[in-house]
């Protein structure tokens, strides 16, 4: 009796060393498992960004005389690569890391046509209405024009314009965006209207006037409050 207890009694100890180490190869494999996963997410770099990259885009800022540059390569959700290049003051000197701000010119295009699609979501414009129904001072040159743009054509680039016309009239003036836009009748188009795209900032001028005519807001604090900015 005391023998086959005692015999038990080992088999019990038996077991739990057994599950004892089978836990700790469970936990060991775990840890194992991620530390691969991080080493393979540090190593998990394409070839280019690893051996040529930074050589490639010091070539170019040279090439192209850029004084500065920011680069971010984003994959599957997760920044791979991020770093600053040369300097964002000339005199200063002071370089560019990757929290340097950079004007983003025609991409602010993109939030605006972006705006535009979400207020028609939302019903508070459509882009079958005309210009003139938000903007009763919009005038082109051409008569019909002026009356029958709608929101769709100033996104569309097909008010008539040629690619960048104008664009350098006023350069770096005081004048107001209002009177920017008054200013267009001023303007005599290249192509008859809705005949042909040509790339026309004011046309996005115009559209951003319309998010603020439709949102009672200005069109700069309206995409602040609508997009995530860094």
């Amino acid at each position: 009796m005391i023998r086959q207890n005692l015999s038990l009694l080992f088999l019990l100890l038996l077991s739990n060393v057994c599950r004892a180490q089978t836990e700790n190869s469970k936990s060991e494999k775990v840890k194992m498992i991620a530390a691969n996963n991080v080493k393979s997410a540090a190593n998990n770099k394409p070839d280019f960004i690893k051996d040529s990259l930074e050589i490639y885009v010091e070539r170019e800022m040279q090439r192209w005389n850029i004084p500065g540059v920011a680069i971010s390569i984003i994959k599957d959700g997760k920044v791979i690569f991020i770093k600053g290049f040369g300097v964002r003051d000339i005199k200063s000197k002071a370089p560019v890391d990757e929290n340097t701000l950079f004007q983003i010119a025609s991409n602010t295009k993109a939030y605006t046509g972006t705006a535009i699609a979400m207020l028609q979501s939302q019903k508070r414009l459509k882009l079958a209405d005309r210009v003139k129904q938000y903007l009763p001072y919009f005038e082109l040159s051409d008569k019909y024009a002026s009356e029958q743009a709608t929101v769709r054509d100033v996104l569309c680039h097909r008010l008539g314009f040629q690619t960048f016309q104008g664009d350098f009239l006023h350069w770096d003036c005081n004048m107001t965006t209002k009177d920017l836009l008054v200013n267009l009748k001023n303007l005599q188009p290249v192509y008859p209207f809705r005949y042909r795209y040509g790339y026309t900032n004011m046309g996005f001028v115009a559209a951003g006037e319309i998010i603020k005519a439709a949102t009672d807001t200005s069109w700069q604090d309206f995409l602040s409050s609508t997009f995530s900015f860094p």
